[in-house]
């Protein structure tokens, strides 16, 4: 998972740590339903996702790399304003 911004209010990292846990449970559920919706796919779907990151697009929630994750969110590249903040 991405680091935690060491400047950001204790409320905003509590809400980012929530906001990211909640893509993520999301993703794992939608990877466990592929593998078959069993306690086993749930641990298959965990296994896949370690090392990856969510990362919010057009198309939906997706596991992308850490590295790619950084590099689509760091100075520069910001990509769309309040993605993350408006629904």
């Amino acid at each position: 998972m991405p680091t935690e911004n060491k400047n950001a209010s204790k409320k905003t990292r509590t809400r980012n740590r929530r906001v990211r846990s909640q893509a993520r449970k999301k993703v794992e559920d939608r990877i466990t339903k592929k593998y078959g919706g069993t306690p086993c796919a749930r641990r298959r779907a965990k296994q896949f996702m370690k090392g990856k990151d969510v990362h919010k697009t057009k198309r939906g929630l997706e596991l992308i790399g850490k590295s790619d994750h950084g590099r689509k969110h760091g100075r520069g590249n910001k990509g769309l304003a309040r993605v993350y903040r408006r629904k």
